[in-house]
């Protein structure tokens, strides 16, 4: 059996922790291409991939490990928060928090994470850019009204 790998990821970097030999251990990569491969050279198929959904920042990297046949869960932030509640975890570090990922994935065992079909996904940043733009239109419809009214 393979290890479970807790990641913690972020848009500049994403921190990976594993327990060996009853310890654990913790590497730091750049949340990039480069960072991806660095990481991946170090996996088998047996390791278990567990990082939360975090904003867009997960997605690559769940998609790369997915590619190269690495088993990846991508779990609810607030499940992760109340298990590190539960383990009366107070320190927030990105190393503590992929340490708590990864005695999440050992003990819950969550499903193993597959990427949506190319169009789903691709529907979903047209929403989200769609969303985006509506704010930024109400924000300076805001700001002309708030103006007008000063003259």
């Amino acid at each position: 059996m393979g290890k479970v790998i807790g990641i913690d990821i972020s848009k500049e970097t994403f921190d990976v922790s594993w327990k060996e030999n009853g310890k654990f251990k913790a590497v730091v990569y750049s949340n990039n291409k480069k960072g991806f491969d660095q990481f991946s050279k170090h996996l088998t198929s047996d390791d278990h991939c567990v990082m939360e959904a975090s904003g867009p920042y997960y997605l690559n990297l769940a998609v790369v490990l997915y590619s190269k046949d690495i088993k990846v869960s991508v779990c609810n932030p607030l499940s992760v928060k109340r298990f590190s509640q539960m383990q009366l975890s107070r320190t927030k570090t990105d190393k503590k928090d992929a340490v708590m990922i990864a005695m999440y994935g050992e003990m819950v065992k969550p499903a193993l994470w597959e990427p949506e079909a190319a169009h789903i996904m691709e529907m979903k940043d047209i929403l989200t850019a769609l969303e985006s733009y509506e704010k930024q239109i109400t924000m300076i419809s805001n700001q002309l009204e708030a103006e007008s009214t000063c003259l």
